[in-house]
């Protein structure tokens, strides 16, 4: 794949950084508050910059299905541009992707 250049690119980002965006964006919960662990996930491409992110955290609940909240990952927000609509369905499935396979 010679003379590929990167047009996406998909990875961690701070914690602040997905927090300022999901409020600018709009999502409905707003920043994610959790005070137990959490990962965020940028969505990005070379033009328009981010356009979307993802929150996986610890769930809320001290135990869900049988198991502790230090066993259990779930997707605590996912947010978009608003002038990227097709940006929800890439990051999700890119954040469902790294968090059950490589993290």
């Amino acid at each position: 794949m010679t003379g590929m250049a990167p047009l996406a690119s998909f990875g961690l980002i701070l914690p602040r950084e997905a927090d300022a965006r999901l409020v600018e964006w709009g999502h409905y919960l707003g920043a994610c508050g959790r005070p137990f662990g959490r990962q965020d996930f940028g969505l990005a491409t070379t033009r328009d910059g981010l356009v979307a992110v993802a929150t996986s955290a610890s769930t809320v609940s001290k135990r869900a299905a049988g198991m502790d909240r230090k066993e259990l990952v779930e997707l605590a927000r996912l947010v978009r541009h608003p002038d990227h609509p097709w940006a929800t369905a890439a990051c999700l499935r890119l954040a469902r992707y790294v968090t059950s396979v490589i993290l």
